[in-house]
């Protein structure tokens, strides 16, 4: 994968604190960091989430860590992001995240969080420590209609 360059031309499909998310194809998406706040961020997530899907707790695919070139559209839209950078590419989830299942107030709601909860569990008996588990860290897949736990970058590997 370190040879791939991901060009990169289209609007985020979503923007956290820390990361933005790219599509990258109608298969898969692509998180950049806003800005490093230590070199190996963007590896150590990769990696957490690599180990947390080899263990089965459901989380995107993971494929690789690839360079990214920021075109025009979006490099002019930001002050920080660098054009040239690292990204972390995985399988792309379509889907509503917890948060807005929450305000839609779908009834299935509890047996959502139920499930993000058994995965949570799984993750810290593989000896993750989670960081932010806030609801707007999860995705229901519209594909095979189970929740999904995304973005790593507060999460740490005490083994």
């Amino acid at each position: 994968m370190a040879d791939l360059k991901i060009a990169i031309k289209n609007p985020s499909l979503d923007e956290g604190c820390r990361g933005i998310i790219f599509p990258a194809g109608d298969d898969l998406v692509v998180k950049i960091l806003k800005r490093e706040e230590r070199g190996d961020q963007l590896v150590d997530e990769y990696n957490i989430q690599k180990e947390l899907y080899l263990g089965k707790v459901r989380v995107p695919e993971p494929k690789g860590i690839v360079d990214v070139f920021l075109e025009d559209y979006v490099f002019n839209k930001s002050l920080f992001l660098k054009r040239d950078q690292k990204g972390i590419l995985m399988q792309r989830l379509y889907g509503d995240t917890l948060e807005e299942i929450y305000h839609n107030r779908d009834e299935k709601f509890g047996a959502y969080i139920a499930d993000c909860r058994e995965q949570v569990d799984l993750a810290r008996s593989l000896g993750f420590r989670p960081g932010d588990l806030g609801i707007h860290n999860a995705i229901l897949n519209q594909k095979d209609g189970k929740a999904y736990l995304t973005d790593f970058s507060e999460w740490e590997n005490t083994r």
